[in-house]
């Protein structure tokens, strides 16, 4: 969808870079998707973690119920470093003028 705006000539690194500004609008919608998907992600993880507390330590149950909210735990922290990334873009391409 965007352009590497690092190689080439001089004339095609700019083209990419005014390339890549124009299609910056799209990257709102999909902070928004992200940010649901996080917020899924949180639920399944507040769940999970409710599960724990009723399962008893040494049982198996806990340990699959423990894995898999440590695995919502990490998609969680995954989706919120996309957001943080698609937010830095959109702001860069929208404030810096090159």
């Amino acid at each position: 969808m965007f352009r590497d705006a690092h190689r080439g000539t001089v004339e095609q690194r700019i083209a990419n870079y005014r390339y890549n500004r124009e299609r910056r609008g799209v990257l709102p919608f999909y902070v928004w998707k992200w940010i649901a998907i996080a917020l899924c992600l949180m639920q399944v993880m507040r769940i999970f973690s409710d599960l724990m507390a009723r399962t008893a330590a040494q049982s198996a149950d806990h340990l699959c119920v423990t894995l898999a909210c440590m695995s919502a735990g990490i998609g969680f922290a995954f989706a919120c470093m996309v957001i943080v990334l698609l937010t830095a873009t959109y702001f860069y391409l929208a404030w810096v003028k090159q």
